[in-house]
């Protein structure tokens, strides 16, 4: 059966309150779906976001987005009043979001929330506790201390005990120091998935499938420990695109967490007929054997590949802004969680300050961010650590890159011999098989397909 559907990230929803929420407006785009005849609506993840506000960088894979939480519901609840949320300013331009007034003013809102509703709701935040605690207890402590350090990243909190959860006692100890700030969090999260659950449930009611989609384009190589792990945080479908921070060539890849039984087991078998044979004219076979062997090799190597490229492009950030250069992202959080740094260059100066690295045997992309209109007014680089880790660089070489980088930027040096030099030190590929294991691994295979 053929349906259509649309997505709209709850963030996009109009309201009073600076951002889109659970609430009303959701309830009511529901029923605009309904009446139109739509059977899916596409949203993006819903954690906690950190400095950027990016959906796809948060900072727990199962935490609701305190954000999202709607503030009518909670003076319906009886928690706020309307004259405490009128006090509030969430902004001047009701087209726009201006995430500090959000920041500044919605945690003051939800503080009084948790203040009056923790033990009315005692008996359900408790049941909500136990059925969470596995995720809950950790995650509460985290915010709660990184609120006490200052909201510095947790490698720079200064009690190492803590850092390294050396013993039970430790992580009581802070629970004790720290309380008031971990039954904030507790409550939030409570009453976030009281909504969210709330709106699901109406959600279902009008007939509307949810499916949850995530599009790992960039980051399908970081899958695991060391960033996140879709399926298990509740994405049904994963698109991705090889060649990037996956190993192999230029491939897309389309996976789901559905078994044969179960209800949209159908869409899987429409998106297989959909992507291949079918629609798409240019499969290159040929590329097939090539993206097998680079998937034994990313299963092979994941755990250390992933844990260096991460932590590569936290060094690499951090060394640029040791340089001077205006490193984006969330200093508390190392900048960024994936393999990606952005610095900005002024605004519409991207190509310009890109095209002169690129002369200098440095390539990076140009970048519109957030606060600019389009591409044509690009003013930030993106820069991709994946790459020449596999090749072998570390924090050192990174650092040494991050200062050609910054005489180039900064100074308008020419700098191309000290980078072609840099370049050629480093021309073996690691986190990969060899000759003779991939023979190995060849001929196992085909053995076993009869081929």
């Amino acid at each position: 059966m053929r349906a259509s559907g649309i997505i709209l990230h709850i963030t996009s929803l109009p309201s009073p309150h600076g951002v889109g929420t659970l609430g009303r407006e959701a309830r009511e785009f529901a029923d605009f779906l309904r009446r139109a005849g739509q059977k899916y609506w596409q949203i993006l993840p819903l954690g906690p976001t950190g400095y950027g506000d990016s959906p796809y960088q948060t900072d727990s894979a199962f935490a609701g987005n305190p954000y999202l939480i709607d503030l009518e519901q909670l003076i319906t609840d009886g928690l706020l009043t309307r004259e405490e949320v009128d006090a509030v300013s969430f902004g001047d331009d009701p087209a726009q979001t201006d995430y500090g007034a959000l920041y500044a003013g919605r945690f003051d809102l939800l503080r009084r929330a948790c203040e009056r509703g923790w033990d009315k709701e005692r008996e359900n935040v408790d049941a909500f506790y136990r059925e969470n605690e596995s995720w809950l207890r950790s995650y509460a402590l985290y915010t709660a201390a990184k609120r006490h350090f200052g909201m510095r990243p947790w490698i720079e909190w200064e009690d190492e005990d803590l850092r390294l959860r050396r013993s039970e006692e430790v992580l009581r100890r802070y629970e004790e120091l720290l309380a008031e700030d971990i039954r904030f969090c507790i409550f939030t999260q409570y009453l976030f998935f009281r909504q969210w659950n709330a709106l699901r449930a109406y959600i279902r009611e009008q007939g509307i499938r949810t499916t949850v989609m995530y599009d790992m384009a960039h980051v399908l190589g970081l899958i695991g420990d060391h960033f996140q792990k879709p399926f298990e945080e509740g994405a049904e479908i994963v698109t991705g695109s090889t060649h990037k921070t996956f190993f192999g060539p230029q491939r897309g890849v389309i996976g789901v967490n559905w078994k044969q039984e179960d209800l949209k087991w159908g869409l899987w078998e429409t998106i297989e007929t959909r992507a291949f044979p079918g629609s798409v004219s240019n499969h290159h076979l040929g590329t097939l054997l090539g993206q097998l062997m680079a998937a034994y090799e990313m299963n092979a190597f994941k755990d250390e590949y992933q844990k260096a490229v991460v932590e590569n492009a936290k060094s690499f950030a951090a060394s640029l802004k040791a340089e001077g250069l205006d490193v984006a992202g969330d200093p508390a959080a190392g900048y960024t969680e994936t393999h990606q740094v952005i610095v900005r260059v002024g605004y519409s100066h991207g190509p310009e300050v890109a095209k002169r690295l690129e002369e200098n045997n440095i390539v990076c992309n140009y970048q519109a961010t957030p606060e600019e209109e389009g591409f044509t007014a690009s003013g930030a680089l993106r820069m991709g650590v994946n790459e020449m880790t596999r090749f072998g660089f570390g924090k050192e070489e990174f650092a040494k890159l991050a200062h050609l980088i910054a005489d180039c930027v900064l100074r308008n040096a020419d700098v191309k011999e000290e980078a072609a030099r840099l370049r050629e030190g480093y021309t073996e590929m690691h986190y990969c098989f060899s000759d003779a294991e991939t023979d190995a691994m060849l001929n196992t295979f085909a053995a076993a397909t009869g081929i």
